[in-house]
């Protein structure tokens, strides 16, 4: 329960300092992953980490030698921590994880084999709508980025339309004579 109080605290926003860090730490991510891989934001992130723990440990480590005082080390009490896997919490989280993925089989199977035929003309249909919305996407960011460059030179921005369904080169032609012409 403690966790999920806390939980609750961040996202109310009572501790405004905490969860104005958090809020800040997944808009800079989302913004990150926005214009470098996954990978390349993980070994950017985990550099500048490793940069300020080496950079505070040597900071420390000169103000005591400086001031001559026998402090320790500055992460002595994350170093002392016990972070090993006890068999019952691996236990207990595989056998949660199991459960889920014998559930997804369980629906799929009955999805694709046709127990129930509604919710089995259900799912392609799902599908399709998912298509769809993707397709809107790129052409809501396609016209985006058509917006900011200038009214020459449209044509090179035909090309992406290739990767499209038909319905949405249609869509980004008559865009781009609809641009051309403003």
């Amino acid at each position: 329960m403690d966790r999920h109080q806390s939980l609750l605290e961040l996202l109310y926003w009572r501790d405004v300092r905490s969860s104005g860090l958090l809020f800040g730490c997944s808009l800079f991510l989302l913004l990150s992953l926005l214009s470098c891989s996954i990978i390349s934001v993980l070994s950017y992130s985990t550099l500048a980490l490793l940069s300020v723990t080496v950079s505070f440990r040597t900071y420390r480590g000169v103000l005591q030698a400086v001031q001559k005082s026998d402090e320790g080390h500055p992460f002595k009490q994350y170093l002392e921590k016990d972070v090993a896997l006890s068999k019952d919490v691996v236990q207990r989280h595989s056998d949660a994880v199991l459960s889920r993925i014998d559930g997804v089989l369980k629906e799929l199977r009955r999805l694709f084999l046709v127990e129930d035929l509604i919710d089995s003309l259900k799912t392609p249909l799902t599908f399709i709508v998912w298509t769809q919305n993707i397709d809107i996407s790129q052409n809501i960011f396609f016209c985006a980025s058509l917006k900011k460059e200038s009214h020459t030179g449209l044509e090179q921005h035909e090309a992406p339309a290739v990767f499209c369904s038909n319905r949405s080169q249609t869509h980004l032609k008559q865009l781009i004579k609809v641009f051309r012409s403003s």
